[in-house]
């Protein structure tokens, strides 16, 4: 990192934004921050992709399957990354559906465990994007559009296997893939899409950039690359092309630093001037190498002739000058030149090249001379001659001069005619010729005198035109207005506390306004149960004023006090989905805001997973979902298995030991909120001494199951029985052990267990003391057939 002085000197040298107009670095960390607060402003829908449901095959092995899988709208973070391997990563919570997870029995799949996910508790689909390969588009209203057509590394943290994590992110890159261009785009910011042509950003780059001084995850800038050139197909400074880190190191404070080509300066500066002198909106033309040139048409100045008499009596003569007058508006179009304009910028005869360090100003003058043979003739017989023209160049130059701050300025111009040793042979050999047909003792000295009269008198009168523009094409004024206008255009923020410098390129450094006015809100993602409240904090150097906004069309249900900041959520029976969301707004008295995204749940209370089959002995984490404030006060019970710790968020589940009495066990744990009341009950179903295999065969289309325990032979005295614990029936069939579940559709509940037990009598034994089978398997709830996606296809 390179402090200010050094910076600004390796500023000096050339220009450092290569084929872009505005390059802009922002702390990584400030900008995280900024596109959080973005992200709030804007949120308007609760998922960025259809509900998803996939199967997730490992090795040839149905293992999970995902179910109305709801994903939340990404939220973008920079990794602090060098310029040639930055990456972006997006962030997607998923916050509605289930998860099944799949377990192999003979010629059939069977339900091992089910979790419901709610925004309390959801996996997180992540993707990169190479931002090399990701490029930036800005629409016609302002809009910026991070391309993500080639995002990469999909991982969904659904399994602590990282295998299963990229199989199961590569069904969602597909998905992706399946989306049309214009979906696959990430909405990074708008910018204002009513600026004039010339202020116009048309497309944009990021890059990221590191600290080399610094290694904490702090460290870094997010390097943006603006281009406001139509069709621009430049890259970005690679990492061995010689660009600094921007962020000077010895004024932490700063946290951006813009630096703005020298020739859009130029036309900042000079465009309105143009406007203002010539009353026509100049044409740019853009080239490959360079921003290009700058014309106005329609720039001249009208002069009447001026009438003079040569001593010698001999002749009369007047001079015209005409600065690219347009034909018909001269007063005598006898005397107008010939001027061809051509579209190409280049061709006009008022031009401003554009450089790298400036601009050049180009104006072709031609000044016309008239010559009238009157000598000692009549009126009637006075000859008027064919005009001749001299085209002069007037140029100047318009710089930006390193002060504090930075101007832009004009040097002074200068006057001259190429093409004047021509222009002075042709009129001395015409005077002498003159002379000579007058029988002139002296032809040469006369002529000569003449012609020194004559170009004396047309030099004069063209400066004097010329001083007169001069005082109207001056310009000596600091750039600092151009550049606030340019930056809040851009980028919709302002800069405070900064310093601006030339002269290759125009650098602002300083720091990001909104960082430094706003005030910080906390939390900023809260999940709020239904009907509960939550304490809004701000800090801010003076007060701040409470509201709640709809993220919506239509009201907001939430309610919250103006001045303290208590937010009461409304109560589940003020909306019917799963979740309902509105912005928290806090305002400041200079009128600056912040948000918080307000997630508020129906269900306050459940427990990951919802259940499970487990081995004797087994360790299980089980994670409460809960909105109560302080998740330490949860409390746990089971029936019997054992907890390492029986409160708090998240517990080790024991499972009971082995019992060969026993096929299974049962046992259900309950989660409490001592503080609300709520409970929630999940099962876990520990598996012991040869438990029965029951198959499930699901009709979607009847919205029944088959259920079976195949290859069990009946005696006549044997007797079946099928239970269910949960919602709906179950209807066995005589002499079989099968049985067919139907749901309840009025239940919302998210699964059903279904326990067979078949009573075998032995004539060996008491008839109290049967020989019992027993099983039991999940349903989750609605039912779907769980297979491979090529059994999936088979009816």
């Amino acid at each position: 990192m390179a402090n200010l002085y050094k910076l600004i000197e390796w500023l000096s040298v050339k220009s450092r934004v290569f084929s872009w107009d505005v390059v802009a670095a922002l702390h990584a960390g400030k900008v995280n921050h900024l596109l959080e607060q973005s992200y709030i402003e804007k949120f308007n829908s609760n998922s960025y992709l259809p509900e998803f449901s996939e199967p997730v095959v490992v090795n040839g092995i149905l293992t999970y399957y995902m179910h109305n899988f709801l994903l939340d709208w990404p939220r973008m973070s920079f990794a602090e990354r060098s310029l040639d391997d930055s990456l972006a990563r997006l962030n997607m919570v998923v916050i509605s559906g289930r998860l099944v997870t799949i377990s192999a029995i003979p010629n059939a799949w069977q339900v091992y465990s089910l979790e419901a996910i709610t925004p309390l508790h959801g996996p997180v689909l992540t993707l990169d994007v190479l931002l090399s390969q990701a490029g930036g588009l800005i629409e016609e209203d302002g809009r910026l559009l991070l391309d993500l057509s080639n995002s990469d590394n999909f991982s969904i943290d659904i399994d602590d296997d990282e295998e299963v994590r990229i199989i199961t992110g590569d069904l969602f890159k597909a998905l992706f893939k399946k989306l049309k261009p214009e979906e696959r785009v990430y909405v990074l910011g708008k910018l204002n899409n009513d600026a004039p042509e010339h202020m116009r950003p048309y497309s944009f780059a990021l890059r990221t950039q590191l600290d080399d001084e610094h290694g904490d995850e702090q460290a870094g800038a997010v390097v943006i690359f603006v281009s406001l050139k139509p069709d621009h197909k430049g890259e970005p400074p690679h990492g061995g092309a010689d660009f600094q880190y921007l962020l000077p190191g010895d004024y932490p404070d700063y946290d951006a630093a813009v630096l703005l080509s020298t020739r859009r300066i130029m036309l900042l500066a000079l465009v309105p001037l143009l406007q203002k002198r010539f009353k026509s909106t100049p044409r740019i033309c853009y080239n490959d190498e360079l921003l290009g040139w700058l014309a106005v048409p329609d720039a001249y100045i009208e002069m009447a002739p001026i009438v003079d008499f040569i001593d010698q009596g001999v002749l009369s003569w007047d001079i015209w000058v005409s600065i690219n007058t347009p034909p018909g508006q001269l007063k005598d179009a006898a005397h107008a030149p010939s001027l061809q304009r051509a579209d190409d910028c280049k061709d006009q005869d008022f031009v401003i090249a554009l450089t790298e360090k400036g601009a050049d100003l180009t104006w072709n003058i031609d000044v016309s001379i008239q010559i009238d043979m009157i000598g000692f003739l009549s009126a009637a017989d006075i000859e008027r001659l064919p005009s001749l023209t001299l085209r002069y160049q007037y140029t100047t130059h318009y710089k930006v001069v390193d002060e504090v701050p930075a101007r832009v300025v004009r040097e002074e111009g200068v006057f001259e005619a190429p093409d004047a040793a021509q222009f002075d042979q042709e009129l001395m050999d015409f005077f002498e010729g003159m002379y000579k047909f007058r029988n002139d003792p002296n032809p040469s000295g006369n002529a000569l005198a003449v012609l020194s009269f004559c170009t004396a008198h047309m030099r004069e009168f063209a400066e004097m035109v010329v001083a007169e523009l001069d005082k109207e094409m001056l310009i000596d004024a600091p750039v600092n207005e151009w550049v606030d206008q340019l930056i809040e255009l851009n980028f919709g923020e302002t800069m405070v506390e900064s310093i601006t410098r030339g002269p290759c390129d125009v650098a602002r450094f300083g720091e990001v306004a909104v960082a430094a006015d706003a005030p910080k809100v906390s939390p900023l993602w809260p999940i709020i149960g239904s009907g509960e409240q939550q304490q809004f904090e701000a800090q801010s150097e003076s007060g701040v004023t409470w509201d709640v906004e709809p993220v919506k069309p239509g009201p907001a249900l939430g309610t919250i006090d103006k001045r303290s900041g208590l937010y009461t959520a409304p109560s589940s029976d003020k909306f019917s989905d799963s979740l309902w969301r509105e912005r928290i707004k806090a305002t400041t008295a200079t009128g600056s805001v912040s948000y918080s995204l307000a997630t508020v749940t129906r269900d306050n209370l459940l427990i990951s997973p919802l259940v499970r089959f487990c081995k004797p002995d087994e360790e299980i984490t089980l994670v409460a979902s809960a909105s109560t404030a302080n998740p330490d006060t949860l409390r746990w019970t089971a029936q019997a298995g054992q907890f390492a710790s029986a409160t708090g968020k998240t517990v080790k589940y024991t499972a009971p030991s082995n019992d060969r009495k026993q096929a299974y066990l049962i046992d259900p744990v309950v989660l409490s909120d001592p503080v609300s009341g709520a409970t929630f009950t999940a099962y876990l179903i520990t598996r012991m001494t040869n438990p029965k295999v029951i198959q499930v065969k699901v009709d979607e289309s009847a919205g029944s199951a088959e259920l079976s325990a195949p290859g069990h032979e009946l005696y006549p005295a044997d007797e079946v029985e099928w239970t269910v614990k949960g919602p709906g029936t179950v209807v066995a069939v005589d002499g079989e052990v099968k049985a067919t579940y139907r749901p309840d559709p009025a239940s919302e509940a998210p699964f059903a267990l279904v326990e067979l037990e078949i009573r075998e009598y032995d004539a060996k034994r008491p008839a109290s003391e049967p020989i019992r089978i027993r099983g039991v398997v999940i349903l989750p709830l609605p039912l779907h057939r769980y297979a491979l996606p090529d059994e999936a296809a088979q009816p």
